[in-house]
């Protein structure tokens, strides 16, 4: 799961290749009630992400539990004819295409060296 700040989306990438997108209706303190105990080392998804992993069953049936807790990325988005491209600064690139799939790379990018 993937949120951007400037839409206020949720980005969700499946395991299939396929991905979607939903409005991020959380506001900051809201209770999320309880989700049931996660097995050991899982976690159960926090703020934006647990609302949506809570309020939608095929949702939280497909992802599973979290394996991590949510973290800050930086990130670039640019949008092209056929979808858009997202940059996060784990070094990862997403390419989200308008029929729903998506394809995951490494950005493997290495700043020039100046030489005299």
């Amino acid at each position: 799961m993937l949120w951007r700040g400037d839409t206020r989306e949720i980005l969700v990438l499946q395991d299939d290749s396929s991905w979607s997108h939903y409005l991020d209706t959380y506001r900051e303190g809201e209770p999320l009630g309880y989700s049931g105990n996660p097995p050991e080392g899982l976690l159960v998804p926090d703020r934006g992400f647990g609302k949506l992993w809570r309020g939608q069953p095929g949702l939280r049936q497909s992802l599973g539990w979290a394996l991590d807790l949510e973290k800050p990325l930086g990130g670039a988005q640019q949008d092209f004819d056929g979808g858009q491209m997202l940059w996060t600064s784990d070094e990862a690139i997403y390419v989200l295409f308008s029929n729903g799939a998506w394809q995951g790379f490494v950005d493997t990018f290495v700043e020039p060296v100046a030489t005299k």
